[in-house]
């Protein structure tokens, strides 16, 4: 099976959104949530930041974009459950969009050969 072009290649913007640097203390300013309320979701299951060594919380830049989005979803009145199906809608949906970029760009190194 031929390997696809940047395969295995993450770039710097990936990197930096999926890095876990922001602590518990800082996501509650950024996002404007009490640290109980954000213990809360993670407590639901929405939201799995990493942790340090000393059980630390660690969030990263989409982690940060996911609480922003329950958040809204919180003061929409969409009740749990509902912001469950919305979140696996979503990351469905960027599957898809990955699958089919990355079919494109196959595709197109096929015709640049």
């Amino acid at each position: 099976m031929p390997k696809k072009r940047g395969a295995g290649k993450t770039s710097a913007h990936a990197v930096k959104q999926t890095a876990a640097v922001y602590n518990m203390g800082t996501v509650s300013r950024l996002c404007g949530l009490p640290v109980y309320t954000i213990r809360w979701i993670e407590s639901r299951g929405l939201i799995s930041p990493a942790r340090s060594g000393g059980h630390q919380r660690l969030f990263s830049d989409e982690d940060v974009r996911l609480l922003h989005d329950i958040c809204m979803l919180m003061q929409a009145h969409v009740n749990l459950q509902g912001i469950r199906l919305i979140l696996e809608m979503r990351s469905r949906q960027r599957l898809d969009i990955d699958a089919m970029l990355g079919d494109l760009l196959e595709k197109l190194s096929d015709k640049d050969e």
